[in-house]
């Protein structure tokens, strides 16, 4: 008959180090993770980038970055608490697009002529720094 092998049967008594032993590599394993120090893959669109932009009384510029489509997009989509607030926070937004995207700055002045809302450039000074940085960061900017 086949004896077993005593030698390798588990031992209840070692099954706590055992676990404190794997739940060590596991912790040590995600830290050295490399995708947590990979830098962030930048933003890409298949139609471009559109850009609105209008400064509310008494406020910053805002501005509103979304993905191109094939249609106009509707006024609560442009103008939304999302929108960023300053030009600072639109050079932040266009750093994180992949170089070469196309950047599409205009809209359909009937759409917002209906809606009583009024989109605008800011002043030539802002616009052209904005469109400065987008060259530096080889992006595509279009005026419409």
């Amino acid at each position: 008959m086949n004896k077993i092998n005593s030698s390798f049967a588990p031992r209840p008594a070692l099954l706590p180090g055992l676990l404190v032993v794997i739940l060590c590599c596991l912790v040590t394993i995600g830290k050295a993770n490399p995708s947590r120090h990979r830098p962030q893959e930048k933003l890409r669109s298949f139609k471009g980038w559109e850009l609105y932009s209008w400064k509310p009384k008494n406020s910053k510029w805002r501005f509103s970055l979304l993905e191109g489509t094939n249609r106009n997009k509707f006024v609560f989509e442009i103008i939304n608490p999302q929108a960023l607030v300053g030009v600072a926070a639109l050079k932040q937004r266009l750093s994180q697009l992949d170089a070469q995207e196309g950047v599409f700055w205009g809209w359909d002045a009937a759409l917002f002529k209906k809606s009583g809302k009024r989109l605008s450039y800011p002043p030539l000074k802002v616009t052209q720094d904005i469109e400065q940085f987008a060259k530096q960061h080889k992006l595509h900017i279009s005026r419409l």
